[in-house]
Parts: structure tokens; sequence; C-alpha cells
């Protein structure tokens, strides 16, 4: 490795330039998003189903719903609840809730990144700390999540709710986790998906931490009925 890209990993080592790079994201994410919006002021595609009928939400016409909207409430009920109190159910608005939610997910994406032994690792290595960020922005701008940031659709929130979902496994927080997979539902009913699998995770975890790891486990807890722990006392070494 030369001298110059010594000196490059160093600099982006330094929490300092780290927080400037995050910021100049915010900037120009933000400057692309008000661009976007100039450029297409109206309905893209299924906006002109999710944006009409947030705005009923936000009006206070609850059961009156669009037969073609084939999604689940969540994101309507969660942007006019957020929006409807300030008056600000226009397009530009509603969009705008995609553009924070995309912020949301580097802050996610950084947090779950953080919490994951692999960068527990590299955080004791001096010229190693900068790549849970590097990854954290890779998967941000990926193109298929980060091009929903300046429209109202589903995705950017859904993944929220998925991140947010995974975090709180991730720290142990059941309850709290178990509500934002409700949550996440609630907004694609897909995300059952991700739901079953990190019940999944956590009844396995339950079982390994609930099944003894050797005969002698099972002899202390008294457990001597089957033929197998029969055998095991039969073939120890007797006394004289």
């Amino acid at each position: 490795m030369t001298n110059t890209q010594n000196s490059i990993i160093t600099s982006l080592n330094h929490p300092t330039i780290q927080r400037a790079l995050v910021l100049l994201f915010v900037i120009c994410t933000t400057i692309l998003f008000l661009f976007l919006n100039k450029i297409q002021p109206n309905y893209y595609i299924d906006e002109a189903f999710h944006i009409p009928q947030t705005q009923r939400f936000c009006n206070g016409t609850f059961f009156e719903w669009d037969n073609k909207i084939t999604t689940l409430p969540g994101l309507y009920l969660i942007t006019a609840s957020v929006l409807a109190p300030f008056k600000l159910c226009t397009t530009l608005f509603l969009r705008g809730v995609n553009l924070i939610g995309t912020f949301f997910n580097l802050y996610l994406i950084y947090e779950i990144m953080c919490t994951t032994t692999w960068a527990q690792k590299l955080n004791k290595s001096k010229n190693e700390t900068w790549l849970p960020l590097a990854v954290t922005f890779s998967i941000t701008l990926f193109p298929p999540l980060f091009f929903w940031h300046f429209l109202f659709y589903t995705d950017v929130i859904s993944v929220n709710l998925v991140l947010l979902m995974f975090l709180l496994h991730q720290k142990q927080y059941y309850k709290n986790c178990a509500a934002a997979g409700a949550l996440a539902v609630l907004v694609r009913q897909t995300n059952i998906i991700w739901v079953v699998l990190l019940i999944g995770e956590r009844v396995i975890t339950i079982i390994e931490d609930q099944t003894p790891q050797s005969i002698s486990a099972l002899v202390s807890r008294g457990m001597y009925g089957s033929p197998i722990h029969a055998k095991n006392k039969k073939c120890s070494p007797s006394g004289p």
C-alpha cells in the first residue's frame, strides 16, 4: 500500500471526516430530491393511487378506499399522522417522508453494522474503522432502494421498519422488535417473510439456550430416564 493510500485511509478513519461525508450525503440527496421534484411535480405511476389515498386519510376520510391499491394502509396511516396536524399533505411533503426515510436508512444500516462482530473487530484496528461507514453508504446508495427517495412509494418506509426490527432483534429488545415487525407488515404485507425469519431465529436461540449440551448437564437436571443415559451410567468406571 502506497503512502498516498495510507494517508487517505488515515483521513477516512478520522471522526470529523466521517461526519463530513454523512453531511455531504444529506446535502447532495436533498438537492437531488428538490431537483427531481421540480422536473416531476405531478404523480408518477403508482403515486396516482398512493398520494390521493393518503390525502383522504389526512382529511379524516378513513373508510374511502381505492380498490386498485393492493398494499395495507400502514404508509398512509404513518404519513397522515405526521403531516395532517400541520396541514402539509401536499405531494412535495408526502415525498419528503421518503427523503427522511432515506436518511433514517443510513443511520439504521450503520447501527446494524456496528453491532456485528465483524465491525466490532474492525473498530479495534486503527486502519479499518472506516469500513462500516463505507459498507453503509454502499447499501444505502443501492439503486433499487436509493432512487425511491424522491417518490411517495412504500419501499423506503418498508425498509426502514424492517431494518429497525432487525436492529432491535440484534439488541434483544424483543417487544419493540415485535411492534416494528407489525408496522412493517402493515406497510407492506410481504414483510411477513422477514418477521417469520426473525421469529424462527429467536425460537432456535431459545431451544439452544434450553437444550443441555452434555450428558453431565442432563444428569445434573435429574434426567435419568432414557436408555442412552442409563447406558452411559453403566459404562462409567466403577470404584474399587
